[in-house]
């Protein structure tokens, strides 16, 4: 009995040092491949009427876009109920990261960032 519990340690203890290892590897690997100076990505989500998930709809695009990118959030007004636009602007006031717009300065956004950055 005492052969098998040491036995399932070892494969534990080898699975876990190995996961170790490979986790560090992929986080210097993809630290020389991303170059993060150039590296944007922009999330344009149009938004009309109630929308009870915005807030939950920003958090997830910035934790889950892009390896890495700097993901910034244009929320664009496309008629916008008054509770959902003061979402907005709570979210754009928290987060530089997060833009609101209207429908027809998404263009002006996307080229001005382009010209300071690119």
């Amino acid at each position: 009995m005492a052969l098998l519990q040491e036995s399932v340690i070892c494969i534990l203890a080898a699975v876990g040092l190995c996961t170790v290892v490979w986790l560090i590897a992929a986080v210097i690997l993809d630290a020389r491949r991303v170059d993060r100076t150039c590296a944007r990505v922009w999330a344009v989500v149009p938004v009309y009427g109630a929308c009870g998930a915005l807030e939950q709809t920003v958090r997830r695009l910035k934790r889950e876009c892009c390896c890495g990118a700097r993901t910034r959030v244009l929320l664009v007004d496309c008629g916008m109920e008054d509770e959902t636009r003061r979402v907005a602007q709570i979210l754009a006031r928290a987060d530089a990261l997060v833009t609101l717009c209207a429908a027809e300065e998404v263009a002006g956004y996307l080229c001005k960032d382009a010209a300071n950055e690119g």
